[in-house]
């Protein structure tokens, strides 16, 4: 009996082991390598009704406010097909989008250790290095001066410098959204743990450079100028504790902000371009733009809510709506409405909006409950970074920036589950 049992046991940590290296590549994969994300996600899938402990998987999945929350608002959306004024087609599509949501659960038992988290925290970190690396390369002239093949791997965004330097987009692998998202959590994670981990400071405050760089002088995002601010804030709020020096932190970010909005072409050209294109829109009714684009579709999401306050429209009321109004937009094959609150707020109504902003207050407020003060900060800047980008793009609806909010809420449950196991114990 006893060698059955131990057999049983390596067996079961061998399953362990592999489940959580399927859990450390969808990490990994997810900031540049749809191929990793999904080779760790269909991992981690299969091997997950394979390594039993059903009765502790139920009792964390259960215990968890921020599953229960994020639970519900997928419910919400498999709901929404049976009113929706969506067809079916269209509103799996849509709600199928929150089902990601489920997985937290999951997640929540996987990562059952401080050292898990970390290792994930720093595995998505390096995959958003790698995702800046060829933009790096490429903007500051090592790709050509070393003849590095690096075009095979552009973005279909990818714009290299106009004659008069205005605009240019050096994406490699994600869109400018996704690679200012990622990069200024990057920036913020490296800054916090050249606090702490006093060997790697000077690489790690090196890392944060090439991220301010590369969001400043590389990449079009004008959402990622405001998330690498915020990233800088953040940091100042969390780290210094003097009020004098961090009245002057603060100063000095907001000024290095004026100062490159007026002497840097193409940060100017970004800014300028927000309110130019919104003059054109509300002027000339210009809607061509990027913001004359989501300043239309914020207008007829407006209108669906307006028809259903409570429970929303349903799951693809948008993009059906593009469909039967024939929208002038509607060969770009756009489906959210680019601002996450008001999907949601569309198609799922009061309700849906109710609980998605109360799943993010859940996870604020358990980030406190954790004791280490870096993996706290860190959790609280993805976030807040998260719900920053979730004003100009649907970020949940979006797959790389969604699974990071899932990644991020599983983290945090993981971390407030172990931190009350040990106080049991």
């Amino acid at each position: 009996m006893n060698s059955r049992n131990t057999i049983s046991t390596i067996k079961t940590a061998s399953i362990e082991q592999i489940h959580f290296l399927f859990v450390w590549l969808m990490f990994f994969g997810m900031p540049w390598s749809n191929a990793f994300f999904r080779i760790g996600l269909y991992g981690f899938i299969i091997l997950f009704p394979l390594s039993g402990k059903w009765d502790l998987k139920f009792a964390s999945i259960l215990n968890s406010k921020i599953f229960l929350s994020s639970a519900a608002l997928s419910l919400l959306a498999l709901a929404s097909l049976f009113y929706t004024i969506a067809p079916f087609n269209l509103a799996w599509i849509d709600a199928s989008r929150y089902l990601k949501l489920l997985t937290i659960g999951a997640l929540i038992f996987i990562l059952d250790n401080d050292n898990k988290r970390l290792n994930l925290l720093f595995a998505f970190c390096a995959g958003t290095a790698i995702l800046m690396l060829p933009t790096l390369l490429d903007g500051t002239g090592i790709a050509k001066l070393l003849h590095l093949p690096l075009q095979q791997f552009e973005n279909q965004s990818y714009i290299t410098n106009e004659s008069d330097n205005s605009l240019q987009n050096l994406v490699y692998w994600r869109n400018q959204i996704a690679h200012g998202f990622f990069v200024s959590i990057l920036c913020f994670t490296s800054l916090s743990y050249a606090v702490k981990l006093k060997r790697y400071r000077f690489s790690l405050i090196l890392l944060a450079i090439a991220c301010t760089i590369d969001i400043v002088f590389f990449i079009h995002g004008r959402m990622a100028l405001l998330s690498l601010i915020l990233a800088l804030l953040l940091f100042a709020f969390f780290k210094i504790k003097s009020p004098k020096i961090y009245t002057i932190a603060i100063a000095g970010i907001l000024g290095l902000a004026m100062l490159s909005y007026a002497s840097i072409d193409i940060v100017k050209y970004r800014v300028d371009s927000v309110f130019s294109e919104t003059q054109n829109y509300y002027q000339k009714n210009d809607s061509s733009s990027s913001a004359g684009h989501r300043l239309h579709y914020w207008k007829i999401s407006f209108k669906l809510f307006s028809e259903s306050k409570i429970l929303g429209a349903g799951a693809g009321a948008f993009r059906h709506t593009l469909e039967s109004t024939k929208d002038p937009f509607l060969n770009e094959n756009h489906a959210h409405t680019h601002n996450e609150y008001i999907t949601i707020l569309s198609q799922y109504g009061i309700i849906g909006f109710t609980i998605f902003i109360s799943m993010l207050i859940i996870a604020f407020n358990s980030t406190r409950k954790i004791q280490t003060n870096t993996e706290k900060h860190c959790y609280q800047a993805i976030l807040a970074i998260f719900c920053l980008n979730c004003l100009s793009d649907s970020m949940l609806y979006n797959q790389d920036e969604g699974w990071t909010l899932v990644f991020v809420l599983a983290l945090i449950a993981a971390a407030t589950r172990n931190q009350a196991d040990k106080k049991l114990t």
